[in-house]
């Protein structure tokens, strides 16, 4: 390929010299794009207004003007073009960045420097601040996050250039090795310079809406490809950090990190999520799930082919020559009548009678007799590799990958709860004020289960929540995650969701998560929970632990950023507090990220900002 001309643009600031050339490099290839792609002229207006902009943010009113001129004198397909090279630029720019945090969190790591953020020197500091290390292990094992998954609306770029801008970035992390020859540095530039092409030439914007399915389906595929990958060496360094801090290594069992999704189960002013297609999500997510654990499995048993076992595992294989390796046979067969099982459901065919795995349960019961073997036969080496992410794996994805939340408007239950009390005579519930709304409730939740939904004839909008409620009786309870419910102000609104729980037969109810959003709601979060913990039913069912969200998004649209920021950050001391005083253990659910006014930004920093 021809040289590039380059595309000069610069980064305003002073920074590492490979990161520089990172970023020059890009450029220049994305500069080749433009003049190869689409024409030299068109480079050339392109500098002209990087240019201008250059002199027009250090103030000069020269370039100013001539920037308006140039812009103005532009038709509307090249001001489109002109944004994608800039827009594209700084994408590329962002990769270098990234490829070069890497970079220099590896090099520190080489030369045994500390590294910030990472987690052997935050567990060093906290043991620097005082606390125990027996604390600290026994804190770091009984770790809950959750880290939810969304496919919001604003996430407008494509799967394909992000998978496009992965190969940049894998492409600059082959450049950095010490020992390639000069001709294996000119292949790496020419896939460089491919990638670069096809992303201009790849369309941004989808060109059709996607179904509530497909994006599921989609964010599930990031699973796939990353989180299934990336968790076992995550649970391994946070390991190896436990041990140099603490003296003490991880339990085998312990989840620190989990996965929910609102994929499939927002419903939140989205028509297009129906219950059916929650149904079919879950039923995907724990078809792929098992699908990965066939393979892996498939790869395990051909690795343990070792004879010598215990007495325990002898005694579920009999004679047969390599234990291990017949155990995992059965695994096998069972994890493939499983998805034989799966798919029947999905096409909506039959489903076939075999012994599958309905549990995680059920499924780590065979490898925790391998592990177990393996380590009392004095061969723990082999059990602590493929095995042993396996097992992290399990406990920390189940059979079910990511947990699926449902979110609904409070105002839809209420209207469900309105059919509900002119059915039964007693007037409309809307009509209602809230102390009214919480005796019903509570008489009723604490009352012999009413078959009311039965003989209820509702319209359409609450035909869809009642069929919502009722759909959780036929969705494994391991793929159901909370009930969140969004514009929530009053005890009333998480009384809601439970009495509808029960009338609809859920015999494993979801956990109830009120979402505080507004200013005034935030406000009144913690003076909400107070009243909540209050009744004793309530205090009786959720069993000393609650789930609270707040949300960033619409807190900042309606207050301001600033405002937002503090009010958020008294909602969350108020409802500490709370929860303390009633002895509730509290869990904050975050809805926070991507842009700034969503809550986005550095993630260590946030959370260090937390009461």
């Amino acid at each position: 390929m021809a040289d590039p001309k380059p595309l000069k643009i610069k980064p305003q600031r002073e920074i590492d010299s490979a990161l520089r050339d990172d970023v020059r490099l890009l450029g220049d290839q994305l500069g080749y794009a433009l003049r190869s792609q689409v024409s030299n002229e068109f480079f050339d207006t392109v500098e002209r207004v990087r240019l201008a902009a250059k002199g027009a943010r250090a103030g000069n009113q020269q370039d100013i003007h001539a920037l308006q001129q140039v812009l103005a004198e532009l038709p509307a397909d090249s001001m489109l073009a002109l944004a994608r090279a800039f827009t594209q630029f700084l994408a590329l720019a962002n990769i270098a960045e990234q490829h070069h945090q890497i970079r220099c969190t590896r090099k520190a790591l080489r030369s045994g420097e500390p590294v910030d953020h990472s987690l052997h020197q935050g567990l060093t500091r906290l043991l620097e601040s005082g606390i125990e290390p027996e604390r600290l292990h026994q804190t770091v094992c009984h770790l809950a996050i959750e880290l939810v998954l969304t496919a919001h609306p604003t996430e407008v770029t494509r799967r394909t250039l992000l998978q496009k801008y992965n190969r940049v970035a894998s492409i600059l992390g082959q450049r950095d090795r010490s020992d390639l020859t000069p001709e294996e540095r000119q292949l790496l530039e020419e896939d460089l310079q491919r990638e670069i092409i096809s992303i201009w030439e790849t369309d941004e914007i989808r060109r059709h809406h996607i179904t509530p399915e497909e994006e599921a389906r989609s964010g599930l595929t990031v699973v796939e490809q990353i989180l299934w990958n990336q968790l076992p060496r995550f649970m391994r360094m946070l390991d190896r950090a436990l041990i140099k801090t603490t003296g003490k290594q991880l339990p085998l069992e312990a989840a620190p990190i989990r996965f929910g999704s609102w994929m499939g189960g927002d419903r939140d002013g989205n028509p297009n999520v129906t219950p059916e297609v929650t149904r079919r999500v879950c039923l995907f997510a724990r078809w792929m799930a098992v699908n990965l654990y066939y393979k892996e499995v498939e790869l395990l048993r051909s690795e343990l082919s070792v004879r010598t076992c215990n007495k325990a595992l002898r005694e579920r294989v009999g004679d047969a020559h390599e234990p291990y390796r017949e155990l995992l046979r059965e695994v096998r067969t069972r994890l493939s009548a499983t998805l034989s099982a799966l798919e029947a459901e999905l096409m909506g065919r039959e489903v076939p009678e075999h012994a599958i795995f309905s549990s995680a349960a059920e499924l780590l019961e065979p490898l925790r007799l391998c592990y177990n073997s393996l380590h009392a036969c004095g061969i723990g080496i082999v059990a602590d590799g493929r095995l042993l992410d396996l097992i992290r794996r399990l406990m920390c994805f189940g059979l079910t990958l990511t947990c699926v939340d449902i979110r609904q408007e409070a105002s839809r239950h209420v209207e469900a709860m309105s059919a509900i009390t002119q059915h039964m005579g007693l007037g409309d519930y809307i009509e209602w004020d809230e102390e009214r709304r919480q005796q019903f409730l509570i008489d009723q939740l604490s009352a012999d289960r009413s078959n009311i939904l039965n003989e209820l004839v509702p319209d359409d909008r609450v035909r869809e929540v009642i069929d919502t409620v009722k759909m959780l009786r036929h969705i494994h309870y391991e793929s159901l995650g909370a009930y969140v419910i969004s514009m929530a102000s009053q005890p009333s609104d998480v009384l809601e969701v439970e009495y509808l729980q029960k009338i609809a037969g859920v015999t494993r109810p979801l956990r109830v998560v009120p979402l505080f959003e507004r200013l005034d709601a935030l406000q009144n979060a913690s003076d909400c929970m107070d009243r909540l913990f209050s009744i004793p039913w309530y205090r009786q069912r959720c069993h000393g632990r609650q789930e609270v969200m707040i949300g960033y998004s619409d807190s900042a649209k309606d207050a301001g950023w600033l405002t937002a920021a503090w009010a958020l950050y008294q909602a969350q001391e108020g409802l500490v507090a709370t929860c303390a005083k009633h002895g509730v253990k509290l869990t904050l659910f975050h809805g926070r990220g991507g842009s700034v006014g969503r809550g986005g930004g550095p993630t260590h920093e946030a959370i260090l900002s937390q009461p």
